[in-house]
């Protein structure tokens, strides 16, 4: 389990400490926003091949040659990262082109899931891709605060070819991380491993046996579901720090470039990064009591409450920007300590909460079922959700726009589980078949009482 998740955490780290500074990265290389959202979508490419590729071949080859592979390709995306700021290479197609590269190795994912379901029984999973989810969390919500520790520190190697700055320092970091991890695999990864070797469980509980139509029907509401948690995800991920700019009023090119705007976004999101760490707790405390469908309805709440306070918070601004009055500082502070607010609900609550949950619901309707290609079609639903989505904020006319496209998003999501709720409740009021405890039961297997 530990080199599973050493192997996510350097995959999905390259989502998280490029985040401070991939925009400002971008504007030194000519670029802008519709540039950030391209560079997004072309690592949710590369995942989305990767990931169907990866997930079928997780049933037909070991699983320490497909972390090698991916490790692999890390590796040389990470190197093709460093180059663009080089001022022989300056190039936003390299930059492109090694995000691409980076996230087709980051398609472990779904090797990954394929693993930790291998390796655990139905009743363990919730606990288990809850941890595993904590990781990814880990990585691409608390490494941002990394970026503050490189500063304005510029080393030039092999004269101006290859050079480390904050821009720069996240490939770097990579390189090393995945090569230890390519090392660690080798060296320990045991495929003899398999369930017969989890920890037995408290209660031994008889395997239940969805009908066919049951699973499609599940299937297709948790991969509906995954698209549209990833996609917000990836919406806020595009948005975060030109939003955090301009909460803080750096409006210049000049002001948001600085080493000081750098800083003081790393220190924010690794903030909020950290209050998300007690939505993964609760998870993990309250899983005996609270339904899987249960946890998501509360997440996709909680992130329909932070887009609506985005809404009525940029639809503010806009208005006090119309009638171009000087700005109170009092006023601005109000505005700061909503976005914070809104930010907790998006960042620290809801993304955390349905991005955990989804893939262990996912996970136990389809039992002890070989899972690797099917993984890998649920890790691809959010691949096409990151290809698509991040293009909304360079695509709308204004702020409120695309949070109110998210609360509609996220209203549907809700609705979505109501109706899901309402079709295990007739099959269970049926008795025509046996379902599955992440849905109407608790996720240790106890019948609520």
């Amino acid at each position: 389990m530990v080199l599973i998740h050493l192997s996510e955490f350097g995959a999905e780290a390259a989502r998280g400490l490029v985040l401070p500074t991939l925009f400002t990265y971008v504007q030194e290389l000519g670029g802008g926003m519709t540039d950030i959202g391209l560079l997004t979508a072309l690592f949710s490419v590369g995942r989305f091949f990767s990931s169907l590729l990866f997930g079928w071949l997780c049933d037909r080859t070991s699983f320490r040659v497909l972390y090698n592979v991916a490790g692999g390709c890390a590796v040389l995306g990470n190197v093709l990262y460093i180059l663009p700021y080089s001022p022989s290479v300056h190039s936003r197609t390299v930059l492109a082109l090694s995000r691409f590269v980076i996230g087709f190795g980051a398609g472990n994912r779904s090797v990954c899931r394929a693993n930790i379901a291998m390796l655990t029984r139905v009743d363990q999973r919730l606990q288990y891709f809850t941890l595993f989810a904590t990781v990814v969390f880990l990585a691409y919500a608390l490494t941002p605060g990394l970026g503050s520790v490189v500063g304005d520190t510029e080393i030039k190697m092999g004269g101006d070819l290859i050079q480390f700055n904050r821009f720069t320092a996240p490939g770097f970091l990579l390189v090393a991380l995945n090569l230890v991890t390519i090392v660690f695999n080798n060296l320990i990864y045991d495929d003899s491993i398999s369930r017969d070797d989890a920890p037995d469980s408290p209660t031994i509980i008889a395997p239940s046996i969805l009908s066919d139509r049951a699973v499609t029907v599940g299937m297709l509401a948790f991969i509906f579901l995954n698209f549209i948690a990833r996609g917000i995800l990836s919406i806020f991920e595009t948005v975060n720090v030109p939003l955090f700019l301009e909460m803080t009023n750096r409006m210049t090119a000049a002001e948001q470039d600085s080493v000081e705007a750098t800083q003081d976004a790393s220190t924010f999101y690794l903030v909020v990064g950290l209050l998300g760490l007690v939505s993964y707790g609760s998870v993990q405390f309250l899983r005996k009591k609270v339904s899987d469908v249960s946890f998501l309805l509360f997440g996709f709440s909680m992130l329909l409450v932070g887009n609506a306070i985005l809404l009525t918070l940029c639809a503010d601004m806009h208005v006090n920007n119309a009638r171009s009055d000087d700005v109170d500082e009092d006023h601005s502070q109000l505005q700061f300590n909503v976005f914070v607010v809104a930010e907790v609900f998006v960042w620290s609550i809801g993304c955390p909460l349905t991005s955990a949950v989804v893939v262990s619901a996912f996970s136990k309707v389809l039992g002890s079922r070989p899972q690797g290609f099917l993984m890998g079609v649920f890790g691809a639903s959010a691949s096409v959700a990151r290809m698509v989505l991040p293009f909304l904020p360079s695509l709308l006319a204004s702020w409120p726009l695309l949070f109110l496209i998210s609360m509609v998003l996220c209203a549907i999501c809700i609705l979505v589980l109501a109706l899901y709720l309402g079709f295990i409740s007739r099959q269970r009021a049926d008795k025509l078949t046996v379902t599955y405890d992440s849905v109407q039961l608790h996720s240790d297997g106890r019948e609520q009482v």
